[in-house]
């Protein structure tokens, strides 16, 4: 009975995996329409994409990565972000992974791809193409219940104060409306319970053997590959409620004359706490990204500070602010142009597309990572279907503080399998990112640029991004901005 249940199971998984290659066929065999460019040559700018093992076939379609990178080369992109640590599995054969979890890398990938390192291959045909390759280690401390690397390491799982260590979207329903303003509640809500499918616990950042093993991934990829840069997002924290932990709670009364932590984990004092052990974590990695290549760019992408410091105790505006950053990626990920525009304008924003490149793309202290220089690049989460929320979240007073400081660019959705976004709206967060001269774009994710699941042709979609990036264009240098 056991022996049948792992042969449909098989059969499962290449079931599912046929009938995503089917959906991805126009992006994976059709050209690009070709389209006149402008004469005149545009300024350096971040065009990116990430390029995932989720609802996505190209990593495991022997064919699948090179025409995808061919065909982004001719649209005049010129960064990708392929995952590289996702769910507990890393996506690259791992001497590190197979010490610590028991295998080198995703047993999905290995069988489609028969044990190749894609991600090498990756490196390969990008630089062939001309394309930055920076990879991006996902799932940050998140990982599933029933992962390897959990079952391995159970004393590495933060808890609550209740000792529940089961990350779900519960706490969110009940606190979200206390927490964050009543206009950004169901998008930030449905983004959380589409990514919680399956029960999820929460590696500890503040525990030294969890953070080594992190840290030994990055190093290794560091090491190991041709990198430009490596990228941590908006995982890469503690969600609030966390923290309740024998490792932690030791911790804290150490440096607390024995007192325990408070009850309340929105404690000002507690929250700024934990968030500055993540700090002190970030800045240990960079310097020691950089004692090994001085100029491979630390890449951070997130979601808008409010979001990423009160759910998430990542302080991104403090890394930005002391020289930790060296990209930033903002996700504002919204449906309309005004909510999307919003979020361009916020003051944090500005502040920091000043000091680094700050490209639009949980308790996470992102501020205070920018503030110390632990980032040299950051790509902000504005994932929105609206164009004023969009707006709305461009504007925050931390986004236009840390755009002063590094390459700050903006995260854009061009889709998933359950929300679908018309070519037409993405012109129109482009434009609104232009208009207020940020760093670049990334868009999320591959499959959904142009393919057959898209709500406008793969051939009308290939046209309008040829039209929106005319021609070939670097990146923003590092150092380039408020430095």
């Amino acid at each position: 009975m056991n022996h049948k249940f792992k042969r449909l199971k098989i059969w499962l998984v290449v079931g599912v995996a046929i009938a995503l290659l089917s959906i991805s066929l126009s992006t994976i065999f059709t050209s690009p329409t070709p389209v006149i460019a402008k004469a005149t040559p545009e300024k350096k700018e971040v065009r990116g994409v990430w390029i995932t093992n989720v609802s996505s076939s190209v990593l495991f379609a022997p064919w699948a990565i090179n025409r995808a990178l061919r065909q982004l080369s001719l649209l005049n992109f010129n960064t990708v972000y392929p995952v590289t640590w996702n769910r507990g599995n890393t996506f690259y054969p791992s001497d590190v992974a197979k010490r610590v979890i028991g295998q080198p890398q995703d047993q999905t990938l290995t069988t489609f791809r028969l044990g190749q390192d894609v991600l090498r291959e990756i490196f390969k045909q990008s630089h062939r193409q001309g394309l930055r390759v920076i990879p991006w280690f996902e799932y940050g401390f998140m990982a599933p219940i029933n992962s390897l690397l959990v079952k391995r390491h159970p004393h590495w799982v933060t808890t609550s104060l209740d000792k529940n260590r089961n990350f779900s979207e519960g706490f969110f329903e009940l606190e979200l409306k206390d927490l964050l303003p009543e206009s950004d509640e169901q998008s930030l809500l449905t983004q959380l319970q589409q990514s919680l499918s399956i029960y999820n616990v929460w590696l500890n950042p503040i525990h030294p053997q969890v953070q080594n093993f992190i840290q030994d991934l990055i190093l290794e990829v560091v090491k190991k590959y041709d990198v430009d840069g490596i990228q941590i997002d908006d995982r890469f924290g503690m969600p609030v409620q966390f923290g309740y932990d024998p490792v932690t709670v030791h911790l804290y009364r150490e440096q607390h004359q024995g007192k325990m932590p408070p009850e309340d984990f929105t404690d000002p004092e507690w929250m700024q706490w934990r968030a500055n052990q993540i700090t002190a974590f970030m800045e240990r990695l960079y310097k020691s990204i950089k004692a090994i290549k001085p100029n491979c760019i630390v890449s951070v992408s997130s979601n808008p500070y409010d979001f990423a410091y009160k759910l998430y105790l990542q302080d991104w505006q403090t890394w930005i602010e002391r020289g930790l950053v060296d990209e930033f990626i903002l996700q504002v990920y919204r449906n309309d142009l005004p909510s999307f525009v919003e979020e361009l304008e916020q003051p944090a924003v500005k502040n920091a597309k000043n000091k680094i490149p700050f490209s639009i793309g949980y308790l996470q202290d992102w501020q205070t990572w920018i503030e110390r220089g632990l980032v040299d690049e950051f790509i902000l989460q504005v994932y929105r279907n609206d164009l004023p929320s969009f707006v709305e979240e461009l504007e925050q007073p931390a986004v236009k503080n840390a755009k002063n400081k590094i390459p700050f660019s903006i995260g854009i959705l061009t889709g998933t399998m359950k929300t679908l976004m018309k070519i037409e709206k993405v012109q129109q967060q482009v434009k609104a990112v232009r208009d207020r001269n940020f760093a670049g774009v990334s868009f999320f994710y591959w499959e959904t640029l142009w393919s057959y699941m898209t709500p406008d042709s793969p051939q009308e979609r290939r046209f309008e991004f040829k039209k929106m990036f005319p021609t070939a264009v670097s990146r923003p240098r590092l150092g380039s901005v408020g430095r």
